[in-house]
């Protein structure tokens, strides 16, 4: 039951994330993305502008789920700072 559980959670944020990313860049296709939870999680890492110290405690992570839910935690403060900031500027 607990295999299934991780696989359905992995699903949903690994499509969280992809979502968030899509934002980002209309032209992105889930076809560009990793499949598998584990290096989906790597991929984030590696194409979003976060500073080395940043990217190492990812890293550090144990574990997929782990870090999918840190990167949508990210993802979606960095969002929330980006709409703040275009609502501000006008």
């Amino acid at each position: 039951m607990k295999c299934s559980t991780d696989f359905v959670l992995q699903a949903f944020l690994r499509m969280a994330i992809f979502t968030e990313l899509k934002e980002w860049n209309q032209r992105l296709q889930e076809k560009q993305c990793p499949f598998g939870a584990t290096e989906f999680s790597f991929w984030v890492i590696t194409i979003l502008p976060f500073s080395d110290d940043r990217r190492l405690q990812m890293l550090r992570l144990e574990s997929a789920v782990e870090r999918l839910r840190y990167e949508l935690q990210l993802l979606r403060e960095v969002v929330n700072v980006m709409k703040y900031w275009q609502v501000s500027l006008r």
